[in-house]
Parts: C-alpha cells; structure tokens; sequence
C-alpha cells in the first residue's frame, strides 16, 4: 500500500497536535500505520511510522553500487550518496540532541576513521559533502548508517506522552521532543527519501516497497 508513505511528511502533519485528538490519530494509524496495530497511542504511531520509515529508506539503499551513489542527474543537483550522508548524520544530531548525550559521528571517532575535513564532516549537503560520496566506501557509509538508525529505534523503544510533550532545551519550551522527531527526524528524512525515489528513477532502477 503506497498510500502510507512518508504521509506525515507529506501532508506536513505535526505530531504534537495529533497525538491530542485521539479520533484522527485512529482513522490516520488505520491509513499509515499499514502492518501495524491499530487504535494506537502517541508513542506507539510514531514508532510505528520512524519503523515503516526506516523499512522504506533502507529498502531503497540496498543494492546500489558505488556508481549509483555518486550519479548525479546534474552539476548542481545531489546524488543519492550524499543525500544518505546528510540524513543520517542529521538524525544522529538531532536523536543525541534529544537525549543529551554524544553524536555517533564524534563519540565513536567516524571523521577520523574516514579521513574526512571539516568541511566534509558537515551534515549539510554542500559541494563538500557531495564530493566525498566517491570517496566513501559503500560498507563505511552502511554501517554508520545502521549505527543511527539502530540507536534512534532504541530510544524510540522508550518513549512516552511525557517524552514527547518534553522541551528539548528548558529555553525554548516551545521546542518539545515530539516537534523534533516531527521536524528534523520523521518529515526531513521523507522529504529526501522523495529524492532518492526520484534519482533512482532517473537511473532506471526498479521502485522497491519496503
């Protein structure tokens, strides 16, 4: 069922109103959430869509080769690689943000580990980041990968109404754990999941369901 794709980023939902209207969070888990139980709470939707995220994003990874990561359709336009590049090291600021503690990328020393500048380290998609695509090798950039996915999953495991209604920084109360998992991780992620979709396609490789 294609419907449930990325239908929160899509449709630019916000998780913290949703999660306080119990009638569109059970017709909307009935539309997305599609495998999955249904009648959910807060915390157990959101899970459910980083999961069917995640299935769909990884599912659209496998298999490329080397070449395929670094094709661009353009001089100015991204390839797949550095797009993969700039979601993950995206989601593991914003998760390790959320809990408090050290990225993945500077705890476990992955800037040294692959030889990689400051410019190039960044997790914004810039001519830098771009160029190191080719020079990445396909298990280096999987297993960081899976690294963050992997440790977004386990807190995720942990949440609760409360985690979620939490601000993120004391200073800004507006700014709670659910706005961020909505903004920076769950719709972020989508809207470039599109663009690998879209430059897969361009390559003539098959569409996948995760």
């Amino acid at each position: 069922m294609i419907i449930h794709l990325n239908m929160i980023a899509m449709l630019r939902i916000n998780i913290v109103s949703l999660i306080k209207k119990p009638k569109l969070l059970y017709i909307l888990t009935n539309i997305i959430c599609w495998g999955d139980k249904v009648n959910m709470n807060g915390p157990e939707f959101v899970q459910s869509a980083f999961r069917q995220l995640r299935r769909e994003y990884e599912a659209d990874l496998t298999g490329l080769t080397q070449e395929q990561l670094a094709w661009s359709p353009g001089d100015e336009a991204n390839p797949i690689g550095a797009i993969h590049w700039h979601c993950m090291r995206i989601l593991d600021g914003g998760i390790h943000r959320i809990t408090g503690t050290p990225n993945i990328f500077e705890r476990d020393g992955w800037q040294k580990r692959l030889r990689l500048d400051d410019a190039a380290a960044g997790s914004l998609l810039s001519d830098d980041t771009k160029g190191i695509t080719k020079e990445l090798s396909i298990s280096d950039t999987n297993e960081y990968g899976k690294q963050v996915w992997d440790e977004l999953t386990e807190y995720l495991a942990t949440l609760t109404d409360e985690e979620l209604d939490r601000p993120v920084d004391p200073a800004n109360p507006r700014r709670t754990v659910a706005q961020s998992l909505s903004y920076f991780s769950l719709q972020h992620v989508g809207w470039h999941l599109g663009e690998i979709k879209y430059i897969r396609g361009l390559q003539g490789i098959n569409a996948t369901h995760g």
